[in-house]
């Protein structure tokens, strides 16, 4: 379970970036960029730490999700997902920009090399303040080891990382962002899944 200075680290790191990302897009025909997250209503300065049985969810007027109920969510907060949705989907400007620029300071902070195993992936990238949370082991299928890194906090951003103890491997896609939509079940078209380099 992440501890939330982790989290803390990983949220002020998510929002930067995509702040950084929404202020090279460029306007739209009326002069208008997309707005900043700051000018939002409902936008907290601090992190919020995750929720657990000291730190329950947000309630509605005192109705919600109750985080101790058996009977899990009320209808009303759940929706059920279309086969379309477990396909990766096309990332617009602002999303490639997001998972561009993790991938970048990912190869940088790997420093060109990669790691032979899922457990050395996952350990960098969390020395690189990814929470282990949004971190997910693939099957190898015979092949290096893969990890599908989870940015879909305020985008449709993910990543796919391949290591080889020689290289490293980063491919961003997109995916539904829906809770309820484990990364691992998004489907790449064949040939994104075994990456070349």
């Amino acid at each position: 379970m992440d501890n939330s200075a982790a989290m803390k680290r990983f949220s002020k790191l998510v929002r930067t970036i995509n702040a950084e990302c929404r202020e090279d897009q460029p306007a739209d025909a009326n002069g208008k960029k997309p707005p900043r997250p700051e000018d939002v209503p409902g936008y907290e300065e601090q992190p919020v730490d995750g929720y657990g049985p000291d730190n329950p969810p947000p309630t509605i007027d005192g109705i919600g999700p109750d985080p101790n109920s058996s009977e899990g969510p009320p209808e009303y907060y759940t929706s059920e997902l279309k086969p379309r949705d477990f396909e990766a989907i096309p990332l617009d400007t602002e999303d490639q920009c997001i998972a561009d620029k993790h991938a970048d300071r990912i190869r940088e902070g790997f420093g060109g090399k990669g790691t032979s195993s899922a457990k050395g992936l996952r350990s960098k990238l969390m020395e690189l303040d990814y929470p282990v949370s949004g971190i997910h082991a693939m099957p190898a299928q015979g092949g290096p080891p893969r990890v599908r890194l989870d940015l879909r906090i305020d985008s449709q951003a993910a990543l796919e990382i391949v290591g080889t103890s020689s290289t490293l491997i980063v491919e961003p896609f997109g995916a539904v962002a829906a809770a309820s939509l484990k990364i691992t079940d998004v489907k790449r078209k064949p040939g994104l899944d075994a990456p070349s380099s």
